[in-house]
């Protein structure tokens, strides 16, 4: 079944290629001098993705200030960059080709002069017609060479590099030498209300932010591990302990929040109240790397916790790692599979000894 499942895929690319993936007549040439707009694609919605964008946002239109800059995204990483002032408009979508057919449109009468995809595999049928309706000027892929579609791609082995690197090497292509590599997160007001509502609470103790949830099982904590970090956290720090938890699985770790002991479940409706709290935080501890880049942004003190990718070529333990000198990594120790690569595999009480060095240092670097 594997075997023909894989057989159509490939015959569904050949049919796309063969119908959308074609050059047009013309030469097109990279002007972003004389260019009046610039566009991200950002489909997948991502938003750990959408915060190192950031980082492009800025640079460029620190160099082409007159540059309109769009980004096409979905509504949660539209969330994440709502007061980005690099950015001068946001277009939703709905991850639906049907419904998102309109604004392609509208985006091929603006005459898009640049557009960027960062998407660094096989483009999907749809997606490789979504470019060739919206039609830019010239249009920036990675990794896309065997693609007519594209004007320029950004070649090179990046598997074992930090992601901000690809963002280096869009920046030098357009002309911007030396960017600087930060991320950037603005938080609004009502955001920060609601992160001022928990921060009262911590009486001003010592802020520590758990975030014990991302997209895998394999990288969330149980809640009986869950449970014995915090009280290792409470019996180590004189602290207020905010926990990140989705709405829907608050119910699963309930019985932890005890306001007595200044332990708080925070379901926040947007992601950047979540900012606003780790912005105000002593120390953070996420295996999601969505947090963890938020928290980069901020330069916070950070337990970024991964998996362990030392037998696979592609090390996404480097490339999506804290942009972050307060940052400290702890990788499962698998050890050559005899261990399940499980985030269970890393101990509390090797989490509590990288909080302590953490804390007692102003500035700190992995050692």
């Amino acid at each position: 079944m594997g075997k023909i499942n894989n057989l159509s895929r490939e015959i569904r690319r050949k049919i796309a290629a063969a119908l959308f993936d074609k050059r047009r007549k013309y030469k097109k040439d990279l002007d972003i001098k004389n260019s009046k707009s610039f566009l991200l694609l950002l489909p997948d919605d991502k938003i750990g993705d959408m915060v190192i964008n950031t980082l492009s946002f800025r640079e460029i239109k620190k160099l082409y200030p007159e540059l309109k800059i769009l980004v096409l995204c979905g509504k949660n990483s539209a969330e994440i960059i709502k007061y980005n002032p690099n950015i001068d408009e946001v277009l939703e979508i709905y991850g639906k080709f049907q419904k998102d057919f309109a604004i392609y449109k509208d985006l091929r009468k603006r005459k898009i002069d640049i557009a960027l995809d960062l998407y660094e595999f096989d483009l999907k049928p749809l997606r490789l017609l979504s470019l060739r309706i919206i039609a830019p000027h010239f249009l920036i892929g990675l990794h896309k060479k065997k693609y007519k579609t594209f004007d320029f791609s950004i070649e090179g082995y990046f598997f074992d590099k930090h992601i901000t690197q690809r963002h280096r090497c869009l920046l030098n292509v357009l002309g911007i030498e030396n960017p600087s590599l930060n991320y950037d997160v603005f938080i609004g007001a009502e955001e920060e209300k609601a992160a001022q509502e928990y921060i009262q609470k911590a009486q001003d103790k010592i802020m520590i932010v758990v975030n014990p949830f991302a997209a895998s099982k394999h990288r969330s904590f149980e809640f009986e591990k869950l449970k014995e970090l915090i009280s290792l956290i409470k019996n180590s720090f004189d602290c207020a302990v905010f926990i990140l938890c989705p709405q829907n699985k608050r119910a699963g770790i309930a019985p932890l929040e005890n306001e007595n002991e200044k332990i708080f479940i925070c379901s926040f409706k947007s992601i950047l109240s979540a900012a606003a709290l780790i912005e105000k935080s002593a120390l953070i501890i996420s295996p999601d790397t969505s947090i963890v880049h938020i928290a980069s942004a901020f330069q916070k003190k950070t337990i970024a916790l991964y998996l362990d990718f030392s037998n696979r070529q592609e090390k996404t333990d480097i490339i999506w790692g804290p942009n972050n000198p307060n940052a400290f990594i702890i990788n499962v120790d698998s050890q050559k599979g005899l261990l399940k690569n499980d985030i269970y595999n890393i101990a509390n009480s090797q989490i509590i000894e990288a909080a302590k060095y953490l804390l007692r240092r102003q500035n700190c670097r992995n050692e």
